[in-house]
């Protein structure tokens, strides 16, 4: 017995004194998950000894299980619970910082499995001296106990060669006029290193640097990559002047019931400040991109480069694929044209579809193309509402082709009697039409058989 205690005694001292999560190992069921994510982003301090280190997150509502929630039966009636948990661990293996929060969300509807849900957002917030790091994290559904943990990141914080001028991370945020005073929100937008097409947003950072604020620039430059061409093209560019400078303020996070957001907060030192670059999205099309930004003042200057993507992160199943996009474009090209692209490759439909578009754009200013996203939800809609039991896509359909060209009905009514096919009538008052549909083989396979004019309607 004394030799087990000795024994004992002895694996106790030899375990490294350390953080929470290198004392244990997550107990089943855990997960990596690539739709979970944790984004860092080097933020300034104004304890100019120590780093700050912002950690975002974004977790799919559909990796938690909902259930009813009996306090709040009426408006958002399903409730979800998480807990999220970072720590950091320095070189050593010690932790340095640690944080646990607890999220509860509340739904309508729960979320479908890899649908189009809501997403849960936050940022953490840490002040670190300079050094090398782990980054460990956390979530844990608390209905179902389903965990997913990482802790395979490796975090480099070191301080600027010159500490008399120094940036931070530039972060993607909603559009606004700039930090012009301290109780503008600042909105982060990106999605995990993802803007959203067809919409304009705004880089923000902050800045460190001794210099008059009327001698301080920060020229920008924004490239797109183009893979065919293996080479980048020049965006925009500018030389920001001190209209969309906050001098004597830091970037601090503030919190409602509802979201994490940034704001231009007053610091007792005047050489740090708040920077914005309103960006044109509407005009940027989908891929990668590098922004460039130089902080230069006197003698002195910083840059720092920001990657992102514009994802069309909404854009419809049909657009996605090839050949739904051909079949649902059949209705409103003419026999040429259609004849056209159907002998072309893959690659070169999708490029012939986006050009006959291009002559179709409402809005040809901006890459986004409202008509054509409207048009190709409209058959994703049609595809999962009318395909028959034989195999019909229901962009091939009658039905499928009438909620194409013309939308969702004003009034659906349908006829079902023993002694006559079903039939299906819609009503679109505002074209005086009547569409009747007839399912003759009784399969589900509604053909068109008369578009009569409404009574009443011009």
């Amino acid at each position: 017995m004394k030799y087990a205690r000795l024994l004992l005694a002895f694996v106790l001292s030899i375990i490294p004194s350390a953080g929470l999560f290198s004392q244990r190992r997550p107990e089943p069921p855990f997960e990596r998950n690539p739709s979970v994510r944790f984004d860092t982003d080097r933020m300034l301090s104004t304890d100019s000894t120590k780093i700050r280190l912002d950690i975002s997150y974004r977790i799919p509502y559909d990796f938690f299980v909902f259930v009813r929630d009996s306090a709040n039966p009426v408006s958002l009636p399903f409730i979800a619970r998480a807990d999220i948990t970072i720590e950091i661990l320095n070189a050593n293996g010690i932790s340095e910082a640690r944080e646990l929060t607890h999220r509860v969300m509340n739904v309508a509807e729960p979320p479908k499995p890899r649908g189009a849900g809501g997403v849960l957002r936050g940022v953490l917030s840490f002040s670190l001296p300079p050094g090398i790091y782990t980054l460990v994290t956390e979530v844990t559904d608390k209905e179902s106990d389903r965990r997913m943990f990482d802790n395979s990141r490796k975090i480099t914080l070191m301080s600027p060669n010159d500490p008399a001028v120094d940036c931070s991370d530039i972060l993607l945020t909603e559009p606004s006029g700039g930090p012009s005073d301290t109780t503008t929100p600042i909105i982060p937008i990106s999605s995990g290193g993802d803007v959203p097409f067809g919409r304009d947003f705004t880089a923000v950072f902050g800045c460190r640097s001794d210099s008059p604020a009327d001698s301080l620039s920060f020229p920008w430059t924004l490239y797109r990559y183009v893979p065919e061409e293996k080479d980048s093209v020049l965006c925009f560019s500018d030389t920001l002047g001190r209209a969309r400078l906050l001098k004597g303020a830091v970037l601090d996070l503030s919190k409602d019931d509802r979201e994490t957001y940034y704001r231009g907060v007053r610091s007792r030192s005047e050489d740090l400040s708040v920077v914005s670059i309103p960006l044109n999205g509407e005009k940027l099309e989908q891929g990668n991109y590098r922004l460039s930004v130089t902080i230069r003042g006197g003698a002195r200057e910083r840059s720092v480069v920001k990657f992102f993507s514009v994802r069309w992160l909404t854009m419809p199943f049909s657009l996605r694929r090839a050949d739904l996009a051909v079949m649902a474009a059949r209705y409103i090209m003419s026999d040429d044209e259609y004849k056209e692209l159907q002998s072309q490759k893959s690659g070169k439909q999708v490029q012939a579809i986006e050009e006959f578009w291009k002559r179709k754009d409402p809005t040809p200013g901006t890459a986004y193309n409202e008509a054509m996203a409207e048009y190709y939800s409209r058959a994703d809609e049609a595809s999962v509402s009318f395909s028959t039991v034989r195999g019909l896509n229901g962009i091939q359909t009658d039905r499928g082709k009438t909620y194409i060209l013309y939308g969702p009905p004003a009034e659906t009514e349908r006829r079902l009697a023993p002694s006559a096919a079903p039939r299906e009538i819609w009503l679109y008052p505002a074209l005086a039409k009547k569409f009747i549909f007839v399912d003759q083989s009784r399969s589900g396979d509604y053909q068109l058989y008369s578009v009569d004019t409404l009574q009443g309607q011009h």
